[in-house]
């Protein structure tokens, strides 16, 4: 396997890690992966540490980008895209787990907080869903 592709996929699974660690400190309760927070802290610590064990373990990791190692640039990218894609992924199976748990909303909470009671699809569709814009497009009146 590639070196920028194992990097890759250390930072996805380590930062998916962090963000159910973070959620389950933070009773972000929505965003966790298994629906108990206690599951969800073991998730996360296997998440965070086993991709460091096994992108480690398998040694000759200093290797300078001038002799095949990543290149300081490269990392930034693929850290970032990692990020990112941890955190897509996090929502996404988040808020296919928790889909059951309805909570309505009664009050918008901005941030993080809305996280508490609601799944980041019901927050968004709250927000910016598309039932919201067809309601406002029929209900809109016309300036004619």
């Amino acid at each position: 396997m590639n070196l920028h592709l194992e990097y890759f996929i250390l930072i996805t699974l380590s930062s998916a890690g962090v963000i159910q660690l973070s959620a389950s400190y933070g009773s972000l309760t929505q965003i966790l992966i298994a629906k108990s927070k206690k599951i969800s802290i073991y998730i996360g610590v296997i998440l965070t540490f086993c991709p460091i064990v096994w992108f480690f373990h398998q040694g000759g990791r200093a290797i300078p980008d001038t002799d095949g190692g990543v290149p300081g640039f490269s990392q930034f990218l693929l850290f970032g895209a990692g990020s990112i894609l941890a955190l897509i992924l996090t929502f996404a199976i988040s808020s296919i787990t928790n889909h059951k748990n309805h909570s309505y909303i009664l009050e918008n909470k901005p941030g993080l907080i809305g996280l508490k009671h609601n799944t980041y699809l019901q927050l968004i569709n709250n927000s910016f869903g598309v039932g919201n814009w067809i309601l406002q497009a029929l209900t809109k009146k016309s300036s004619h």
